[in-house]
This record gives structure tokens, C-alpha cells and sequence, in this order.
């Protein structure tokens, strides 16, 4: 849906989903609780940053869009409204495309999982191998936008602020990554000897 959005108008993308993706990342929040209190298995700091930092994204994207002062030319150093809002950036396809396969793989697994039904061989599969190709690409997008909005806020705290958070930022992933890597190891590991 996300990549026909994109290709009949790249900018309608954000503004159509943004609503959509803000209200079920919101949800996603309970993760962190549902890892922390065992109802599914999980990391609870692998939940934080996955869902921190995609909050973190949206929020600095509304944010841009919801507050009048973020738009005046004044603090876009002169950039003026000529200047591609950011939620016009292809990244963002690109970023909801991956964030939206990602679920469509994981949360299937969860439900079964929580059902206490053995997911498919596949399934368990594509849960623990497809993150390993998607979150680079996420990542990448993540920062890409995180780099275009802080040099749009050059010169402000804002922008400031961004640069700090991206240099935090490159930690994340690698910790996520390791996370998926191990997990991948141990639940496709069993799977297999399970089917020898």
C-alpha cells in the first residue's frame, strides 16, 4: 500500500498514514510491557529501542507539521515554504514499507505464540531471518531522516538536539541487530533439530 501510495504522489504517504502508524506505534508500546512481564518472549531493552526510536521518528515528524513556529522561515534558516517538507522525503516510503513488513511477519508469530500454538516452521523462520535485511534498511532511513530535519533546524536547540540523539542513535541498532542475530540462533537452531 505504502509503495503505491508513493508512486502516484510521494508526499501523500506520510499524510495519509501518519494517523494510522502514530495510533498503532503507540499500541506497540505495550511490547516493552508484555516483554518486561514475560507474556511474550522478549528483551525489554530490544523493545525500548525498537519503539522508542520509531516514536521518536514520528513524533519529530509531527512535530515539524503540528507546530506553526517549526514551519516559518525564520527557523528553517531562511529555507522558506519552497522547502521539501520532510515528510515529502522518499525515506519515508521507504521507512513505513519495512516498518510495515516487519509487522506483518512478527505479530502473526506473536499471536500464535501467545496462544501457546506452534508457529509454522516458516513463519518462525521469516520472524528471526527477514529483521536481519529489514532493520539495516529501517535504520538507514531512520537516520537519513533524523540528518535532512536537523539540517533544517540548523542553528536551533532542535537541531542541536538531533545531532545528539543521532550519535546515540548508532548504538541501537547494533544492540538490536546482536539481539536478533542470538534469538535467530537459538529458535531456528531447535527448529531444525526438532525436524531432523
Amino acid at each position: 500500500m505504502v509503495l503505491v501510495l508513493w508512486l502516484f504522489e510521494p508526499g501523500l504517504t506520510y499524510n495519509t498514514l501518519n494517523f494510522y502508524i502514530s495510533l498503532l506505534e503507540l499500541i506497540a508500546l505495550l511490547e516493552i510491557g508484555n516483554a518486561y512481564f514475560r507474556i511474550v518472549p522478549g528483551n525489554v531493552l530490544s523493545s525500548v529501542l525498537l519503539h522508542g526510536g520509531r516514536i521518536f521518528v514520528l513524533y519529530m515528524l509531527t512535530w515539524d507539521t503540528s507546530n506553526p513556529t517549526l514551519g516559518s522561515s525564520d527557523t528553517l534558516n531562511n529555507h522558506g515554504p519552497e522547502t521539501l517538507h520532510i515528510s515529502q522525503d522518499t525515506a519515508i516510503w521507504l521507512l513505513f514499507l519495512v516498518w510495515g513488513i516487519g509487522e506483518v511477519i512478527r505479530y502473526p508469530f506473536y499471536i500464535l505464540t501467545v496462544s501457546e500454538v506452534q508457529p509454522p516452521y516458516v513463519l518462525t523462520w521469516a520472524r528471526y531471518s527477514i529483521p536481519l535485511l529489514l532493520m539495516p534498511i529501517g535504520f538507514a532511513a531512520e537516520l537519513w531522516l533524523l540528518y535532512v530535519y536537523s539540517q533544517e533546524l540548523r542553528g536551533t536547540f532542535q537541531g542541536t538536539f538531533l545531532w545528539g540523539y543521532m550519535f546515540l542513535y548508532l548504538g541501537g541498532p547494533a544492540i538490536l541487530l546482536k539481539g536478533v542475530w542470538k534469538s535467530r540462533g537459538k529458535k531456528l537452531g531447535s527448529n531444525k533439530s526438532k525436524k531432523n
